[in-house]
């Protein structure tokens, strides 16, 4: 099979904040054949995305914090959001952490040195039936940044 799909958003920023909307699966293709004992489809439904953070300088200029929000909301369920802080030092380490509306607690933090970038995270779920079985989701980011004639001459939000 063959099917086309779609996905837009707007993305703003400036030196200390940024603010973004977007949606997903425009067409809400569907991508398999139902199953007769599943109580979901497995049509892709559309999904949307807010978010948006403002950093505040704090300390001399080496440490900033930044609160940001996120919201998601895909068709016929409810919206989750999460709700984060983080606290930068020099740019490059930072440590936060996260409320989830679903009841999850998220714990998180990272560092870069020269183009190379780590980070872990770790959430956990305080409801729903999967709570009892579930001791939690840990996740290691590796990010490498690329130098390239655009990158050079253009500022992204995380350069800021």
């Amino acid at each position: 099979k063959t099917f086309g799909d779609a996905s837009s958003g707007v993305y703003l920023y400036g030196k200390s904040f940024c603010a973004g909307f977007s949606v997903s699966n425009m067409f809400q293709s569907t991508f398999n054949d139902p199953i007769s004992s599943s109580p979901y489809s497995n049509s892709e439904l559309r999904n949307y995305y807010g978010s948006g953070a403002y950093r505040f300088r704090i300390l001399n200029n080496d440490w900033k914090i930044e609160p940001s929000f996120l919201i998601r909301k895909t068709q016929y369920q409810r919206s989750i959001t999460d709700l984060t802080t983080r606290v930068l030092y020099l740019e490059n380490s930072w440590a936060g952490i996260s409320y989830r509306t679903n009841k999850t607690a998220v714990f998180s933090f990272g560092f870069g040195v020269n183009n190379m970038y780590i980070s872990y995270s770790y959430d956990h779920s305080f409801a729903g039936r999967i709570m009892q079985y579930n001791y939690g989701t840990h996740e290691i980011g590796i990010t490498f940044r690329i130098p390239s004639v655009i990158s050079e001459t253009h500022i992204g939000f995380s350069e800021y």
